[in-house]
Parts: structure tokens; sequence; C-alpha cells
């Protein structure tokens, strides 16, 4: 009698089931699963250990954006700067002025927009958690070779590239396969649907 094989941990989904080789980017074993896992353990981490310090990651990564960037930065630059959202630094920003980390004023070049800098507070700040980043990241890579750290490195900005192409794509494309796959299913209508004879004769 010919014996099942016994499916590798790897190649089954949550539910117990094989599934391919490459199993969905986000399915419990998906590189994009244990990607936002990465990130979001990462986060909490950040965080427990600058919460003596009064700020949240948004406020850190927004010190360390301009820290790095060494000069004043509108908020459309912070955002490319410290790859976040537009919408959710604003609130940040403004905490970050009334706790006295950055100053904030108009653009010399353009009074219509405001630019950003850090304050002597907020540049002693930067340079004393700038240790931390370099802890975390030392906990986050424990137990790899040298070796498996440069293939990390590689082969992640590789990924971020493929999913910012297909962005991209979708974009000058208009949507994505789910969009493109309505618009083929989309039921007919008086206006789509090919006209039918009635069987009425004229005259």
């Amino acid at each position: 009698m010919r014996r099942k094989r016994k499916i590798p941990l790897a190649e089954q989904g949550g539910n117990g089931e094989a599934e391919s080789v490459e199993p969905s980017l986000f399915s419990r074993h998906g590189v994009g699963y244990y990607m936002r896992a990465v990130h979001n353990v990462s986060v909490k981490l950040a965080q427990l250990e600058i919460e003596p310090y009064g700020i949240n990651v948004t406020m850190w990564v927004l010190i360390r954006a301009l820290f790095h960037a060494g000069s004043e930065l509108t908020q459309r630059e912070l955002v490319v700067h410290a790859e976040l959202a537009q919408s959710s630094i604003s609130a940040q920003l403004f905490l970050l002025v009334k706790l006295g980390l950055i100053s904030v004023k108009s653009s010399p070049t353009d009074r219509r927009k405001a630019v950003y800098a850090l304050t002597a507070k907020g540049c002693a700040l930067a340079k004393r958690l700038e240790p931390i980043s370099v802890d975390l990241a030392k906990v986050a890579l424990r137990g790899l070779s040298a070796e498996e750290i440069v293939l990390l490195r590689t082969l992640l900005p590789r990924l971020r590239q493929n999913l910012a192409s297909k962005i991209e794509h979708s974009r000058v494309h208009g949507g994505g396969a789910a969009n493109r796959r309505s618009r083929h299913e989309r039921p007919e209508t008086a206006e789509t649907s090919p006209r039918r004879s009635t069987g009425r004769r004229l005259g």
C-alpha cells in the first residue's frame, strides 16, 4: 500500500491544508505575513524603549528624518524622508512643536509652505535615541551570520521594488486584478447589453 507523503509545515496553510510552494502573500506562511509581523513587533519594542522620553514611534521617525536630513524640511519632504503617510504626521508635528523638539516657520522661498527643523532640545534627543536604534537592529539580527544579513539586505529591497512597481502599474492602468475582473463580470444593463429584437414587426 502506497504511503502518503507527510506535508512539511512550511507547505501547510493555517488550517493544516497543503498550499503551493509559494503561498499567498498574507497567508500564515507568506512573505507578507512575516514582514508585517517583524514590523509590528519592532514598533512595539521601539515604543517600549522610547516611552520614558515622552514620545511615540511616529514622533521618533520624524525626529530621525530631520536629524539625518540635516536641514529644514517641508511636510511633503518629511513624508518622503520618513516614509509615512501625510495624513498621519500632521498631528504628530503639532505635538513635537508643542514639546519644543522641532520648530516651524514659513518657507523663505514660498510663504504658503511651512518648514520644520529640530530645535537644540530635539537635536539632543535625537543623539540620545540614536544608540537605541542601533541596539534594536542588533537585537533583530541576533543569530544571523554576516552572509545571511547581506542576503537579507539584498532581498528585502527587491521585494519592495516588486510591490512598488505593481502599485505604479495599477495606478497607470486603473486598479488591480480584482477591479479588472469586476469590470468583466459586471452584469448587463439596458445601456451595456446588446439590443435584442422584440419580435415586433414595424409597419
